[in-house]
């Protein structure tokens, strides 16, 4: 296996990888048991060699996921620890309450009523209550609050450790400081004790992965509960849960609101100190970041505890041009970490990213993705996986392989470069943003945040609690490295007195606070402050970032639609203008159609799902082009006809027109590469001072182009365009184009080919 490795982080750094996060995953065989001698010899090959070749690593802190069981060796000996929930339970007047060896009743309640009764032996005719003696007639049901084991699990490395399976290990009381005291024994001190000189250098952070209270497939109906947390709950709001319990479960009226959302903040304190605190501590006394992301996608509130912040991103939660990518609460995921950063003034913030997107993910989708995180603030990814096996059932447990087993690894550099050369732009950079939306350590509204993104305002979202860490100072509200002067808040959010104290304030000092309610009554309110950005015509799909750095001013512009955007885009800088292309590392001058003392306007072109970096040099005069013009097209030929398809294998034509591989006759479940040629002649009229343009149009998924046996490169995604170098005479265009995966690994079939149409653009080349 050491041999495996040693390949595989050569081939990381091949292709533009240079850090990776070590995660065993199902399959490992059981003869590497779980921090056991194979398993920490193995790290340590790996961390070695990453060492030698000055790469990062981020250790991971669990068997798979979620974290805090230590692969159920933390309630091995000890079923005191394992994870718990509060039931209510329905007991009939002819039955018995009958507790387990680790099931306490702390509460009872007569069927019709709407209060529980504290007690502290289980239930009898005869229950007490402190030093009073209270009747309870045995005549009808009673409810008993039981804390339960909630039987959940987490998913473990070996064959027969998945959910639900019987040898899947335990979960573990995370709300249990004690319980968390022996995880951090069984691993993070393990690790180190193997590992300790690459700490601090080479190994820089603690990976924790999506926390979970009570475990995977717990029993339905728990309230989060463990023991104590009554006593937690009166030292922090002051009143006694325990007759309002049902109110967890049942509409007490007015009440009911309340105590849900004062056991919810509870439980997240109590969460937070018994788990996120101590890690961070440790990590913190170990000179590493704890890193990762908790459970849900706007869990904003654990990140306080993170060196490194993080969140997630599976399940194709967000996908291109759905609503999901602006509605709803995994679209808060990206500006969830980001904003966290900001305030804590944390360098990074990652996302895990593309687990379980399943074998259909495409290089488009990847970068689409990449683009909606960047553009947000997120300047580090733990792209999700490169597999060091994809045999047998392997190839279906989180799929796809973003590595080597996958047919785009051969180009993966073009797609590692593009990122890291954005991920340089937003580290150690300054962003410009007046606005906030408020938001709570479990919840960050996404309405109001889809109305700035279609209309190009930027944002963070500020977690009240930080409120008691602010300054406010000229109508301004400055936390971390951010300050706001525009606040937006949900008419349902509620605050306590004190922070209310502080909007007035910051309201009196001259900043405004926005509720959202009616989205065109906020976008009014808007209009009246400062737009850092302008577009005309306006466009909802454009979403934009904009960071100092060096000196520099920099907007980060992306199309996040389906269609082309042409617009004028106005900003509030004045200086000379680049493009720089993140996917080239190239730049190229930017006419100025426009300027004032303290506004320039620029032509903006996207193309679908393009981005582009506009750079200003502050300190040099801009020159306006009133002339400018754009680019013309001077002639355009159509030539998606007489393409012949062949296997490049076997050299047999396969087709004589573009088509989907997929009617094939053999090729149904193909995957690979198969390659289109066509023949046309060119005159010296043709080519008189013209550059040429192939279009290939629609391609599933990525072409690579040769013209006369010259390269003429490799696209992973649209748009499918390469400058050709053509020759009087017979020319020959040759097309390799790369399918999916999902042809061989999933059921049904993805569409494959070029669909075209194909075109080729005349330009001129002085334009």
């Amino acid at each position: 296996m050491e041999k495996g490795i040693k390949q595989q982080l050569a081939e990381f750094r091949d292709k533009g990888i240079y850090g990776f996060t070590i995660q065993a995953r199902m399959g490992l065989p059981k003869t590497i048991a779980y921090m056991g001698k194979r398993w920490l010899e193995l790290f340590k090959y790996a961390v070695d060699e990453a060492a030698r070749h000055d790469m990062t690593v981020h250790l991971y802190d669990e068997g798979m996921y979620p974290s805090g069981s230590a692969h159920g060796e933390v309630v091995e000996g000890h079923p005191e620890f394992l994870a718990r929930g509060l039931e209510m339970r329905k007991i009939e007047p002819s039955d018995e309450l009958e507790l387990g060896e680790q099931e306490k009743c702390i509460a009872i309640m007569p069927e019709g009523e709407n209060r529980a009764i504290p007690v502290l032996n289980p239930p009898s005719p005869l229950f007490q209550r402190g030093n009073d003696e209270l009747s309870f007639q045995r005549e009808k049901p009673y409810y008993a609050f039981v804390i339960t084991p909630s039987g959940g699990t987490i998913r473990g490395v070996h064959e027969g450790e998945e959910d639900r399976q019987p040898d899947a290990p335990k979960a573990s009381d995370l709300l249990n400081p004690l319980a968390m005291k022996r995880f951090i024994e069984l691993t993070h001190e393990r690790y180190y004790q193997t590992l300790k000189e690459h700490f601090g250098n080479t190994i820089q952070a603690m990976f924790t992965d999506e926390p979970s209270i009570m475990g995977r497939g717990s029993k339905g109906g728990l309230k989060h509960w463990t023991d104590g947390l009554e006593e937690d709950f009166h030292k922090e709001k002051g009143y006694n849960i325990i007759p309002l319990l049902p109110a967890l479960w049942n509409d007490m009226g007015d009440i009911t609101a309340q105590v849900r959302r004062d056991h919810s903040d509870v439980v997240a304190k109590r969460f937070n100190e018994s788990f996120y605190q101590q890690i961070s501590d440790w990590c913190a006394d170990h000179n590493i970041a704890l890193t990762g992301h908790p459970a849900e996608s706007d869990d904003i509130g654990p990140l306080r505890y993170f060196q490194l912040p993080g969140q997630d991103m599976v399940w194709r939660y967000v996908e291109p041009e759905k609503p999901t990518a602006l509605e709803g609460r995994h679209s808060t995921a990206g500006k969830c970490s980001s904003s966290a950063a900001r305030h804590q003034k944390a360098r990074r913030n990652g996302n895990e990213v593309y687990g379980a997107y399943g074998w259909k993910l495409n290089m488009d989708e990847m970068k689409w993705l990449a683009d909606w995180f960047m553009v947000r603030g997120v300047n580090l990814f733990w792209p999700h996986a490169f597999y060091y096996s994809v045999r047998g059932s392997r190839a279906h447990e989180r799929p796809p392989d973003l590595g080597m087993n996958n047919l785009w690894w051969e180009h993966y550099r073009i797609f590692a470069d593009y990122t890291r050369r954005l991920c340089w732009l937003l580290t150690d950079s300054e962003q410009v943003c007046e606005i906030a939306i408020l938001g709570s350590h479990n919840h960050l509204p996404w309405e109001p945040a889809k109305l700035l993104y279609q209309n190009q305002y930027d944002f963070n979202y500020l977690e009240d609690r930080l409120f008691g860490e602010a300054y406010i100072e000229n109508g301004k509200l400055n936390i971390g490295e951010s300050s706001y002067s525009v606040i937006i808040r949900m008419p349902d959010h509620h605050l306590s007195e004190c922070q209310e104290e502080i909007l007035k304030r910051f309201i009196n000092s001259g900043g405004q606070v926005m509720a959202f309610s009616v989205a065109e009554r906020l976008l009014n309110q808007l209009t009246g402050i400062n737009s850092d950005v302008m577009i005309e015509p306006a466009n909802d799909d454009l979403r934009y970032v904009h960071v100092k750095k060096d000196g520099y001013d920099f907007y980060y512009l992306v199309n996040e639609g389906g269609n082309a955007i042409d617009t004028k885009l106005t900003i509030n800088t004045v200086g000379s203008a680049e493009w720089w292309d993140p996917l080239t590392g190239k730049s190229s001058a930017c006419p100025i159609l426009d300027k004032t003392n303290k506004t320039m306007t620029v032509p903006l072109h996207l193309e679908k799902r393009e981005s582009i970096i506009l750079s200003i040099e502050p300190n040099k005069l801009p020159i306006v082009e009133t002339n400018w013009q754009p680019p013309q097209i001077l002639e355009r030929i159509d030539i998606s006809s007489d393409w012949r398809l062949y296997d490049p294998e076997s050299g047999g034509t396969l087709s004589d027109k573009l088509t989907d591989w997929t009617d094939i006759s053999g090729y149904e479940k193909f995957s690979g590469i198969l390659s289109y040629e066509r023949v046309f002649e060119a005159t010296s009229y043709m080519l008189e001072d013209a550059q040429w343009i192939l279009d290939l149009g629609e391609v599933h998924d990525f072409a690579e182009v040769y013209c006369n046996g010259v390269n003429c490169g490799v696209k992973l995604w649209g748009s499918f365009r390469f400058a050709l170098n053509l020759k009087p005479g017979k020319n020959v265009l040759r097309v390799n184009v790369t399918n999916s995966l999902a042809n061989k690994f999933e059921k049904e079939s993805v569409r494959s080919g070029i669909y075209g149409p194909v075109l080729m653009e005349k330009q001129d080349k002085t334009s």
